[in-house]
Order: C-alpha cells, then structure tokens, then sequence
C-alpha cells in the first residue's frame, strides 16, 4: 500500500540507516558475477594464461577472487547514490523510504517478516504484504560493505519497537538448526497468525546444511572449468586428449559428495516430515 504521510500521525521511532535495498544488492551481484566469469573465460581462451593457470592452486584462484570481489564491492558502492532508508513507526503503521520511493505499510496488512542475518555483520529485513514488499539490507561485512556496525544496531533497535505487536499477532516459524555463533537476538521467520506457515527447502535443510550445499555446488562448477581449460590445454598442445586428469578426478569427487549430500538432507527433511 503507497500513499502519502498525513500530517497528524503520531511518529513513536524514527530511524535514517544506511543500507540499500534487494534491487541494488541484486544488481551488484549480477556485476560481481559477470566479472568471475569474464575472468574465467580470460583463462580459458588465452594460451598464455592457462599455461600460468595450469600450476596456480585452487587455493590461491580462489582467495584472489574473493579478494578482487571486496575491492569491487568497497570501490562500486562509492558510486551508489542512495545508500539511506528513512524508517519511521506511526500510529498504526509503518513508513519506509528508499530514494525517490516511499512506503507505508499499515501494521495489519503485513503478513510476514523475514529478520535474518549473521550476527553483528548484516542484517536482512523484509516485509511482506499481499501487495507489495519492503526488502532492507544492512551489512558492514567484505560482501555486504553497504553500512557501519551502528546502522545493524539501529535496524536491530527498529526491530524491538516492533516486537510486542510482533509477538501479539505473529508465530515465529521453528529453527531446524540449532542456533549458533552466527544467530542474534529475534533472529528469524514471523508468519501472522491469520497464515498458515510453510518451510521452503533451505528453512528445512537448516543454515549449516545449505551452507555446506553452496561450497560443494562451488567446488563442483570450479572442477568443470579447470577440467575444461586442462583438457583444452592438452589438446591444443599434444593433438590429443590427456590420459590423467587431476581436475576430471577431482570432478567426481564432487559429483560423490554431492550426491552424499543430497542423501544427508532427504533424509534430514524426511525426519522432520515424520515429525
């Protein structure tokens, strides 16, 4: 629901955070994933480069590119111009703005809210109406430089003025995973009580789970390149393909592992089925 503030509402909080929202997270990603890949597509059409590649480790591709991504990030978000919600509590309602756009979101219309993160680095907020979402993110962490540690405090702040409406008219959805090191406090998934609560596929599969899922998935695209450039590598040299592959191998290590694991999380999500 969008229209303007009236005049006479009574404001009970008031918070500037800055942050950005999923649009531009969304648009930072799809740049940082379009650099990744142009630098793998440099690897693997340039004979020169693969011949340097061919005796460079996983280990250190891999931290170079984590360490070109934070540049990245840090250097992008310099030209982002709006990096500031304006978050506000009135009587009944809530009032949100990003930009140019602004929201306001009757209390009674939301049906859920999503408050996830991982401890003091970030924060990702959102709330969900039949119409329409507001989608915060807030983060001071290498991947998520869009803010300072206060403005994850101020967000957390925002969070504990809502929490006795919260806790009046909202069920809090059941953690599969124990919490842990990276969980903070109302951390988690509120459906209203008027709504039925589902689990997706991740909320069933836990954090560590889906966490270990992301590293194998990683692990099995990174395999399937340098197999590739290996394998191109040796033809273009020899005519012919090569007989031992180290790269081929360690592909089917991670086709094993990741059927192991898929095995592992049926089971788990079987269990709590049962349950």
């Amino acid at each position: 629901m969008h229209r303007k503030k009236e005049e006479n509402e009574n404001i009970t909080a008031d918070y500037t955070i800055n942050g950005i929202d999923y649009k531009t997270e969304l648009q930072l990603g799809i740049g940082l994933g379009v650099i990744i890949i142009c630098v793998f597509i440099a690897i693997a059409v340039t004979p020169f480069l693969m011949s340097n590649v061919a005796r460079f480790s996983l280990v250190g591709l891999a931290g170079t590119i984590v360490a070109g991504s934070f540049l990245y990030l840090k250097f992008i978000m310099n030209f982002i111009k709006n990096k500031v919600w304006t978050i506000k509590i009135l009587d009944d309602r809530l009032y949100f703005n990003y930009g140019q756009k602004e929201t306001i979101i009757p209390l009674s219309d939301i049906l859920k809210i999503k408050n996830v993160g991982n401890s003091n680095v970030f924060r990702y907020l959102s709330f969900y109406t039949k119409n329409s979402v507001v989608k915060i993110r807030v983060g001071n962490g290498g991947f998520t430089p869009f803010s300072k540690e206060e403005d994850v405090s101020k967000l957390d702040q925002f969070f504990e003025e809502l929490l006795p409406y919260i806790n009046k008219n909202f069920n809090k959805k059941e953690a599969f995973v124990k919490p842990n090191q990276f969980s903070f406090k109302n951390m988690g998934v509120y459906v209203h009580k008027s709504e039925k609560i589902h689990y997706n596929i991740i909320e069933r599969m836990g954090v560590t789970y889906y966490i270990v899922g992301l590293f194998i998935c990683a692990g099995l695209f990174l395999s399937i390149v340098f197999s590739s450039v290996e394998i191109l590598q040796s033809y273009s040299r020899y005519d012919k393909f090569p007989s031992e592959l180290t790269f081929i191998n360690f592909f089917f290590i991670m086709i094993s592992l990741l059927i192991i694991y898929s095995i592992a999380v049926y089971l788990k999500i079987s269990k709590h089925k049962k349950d």
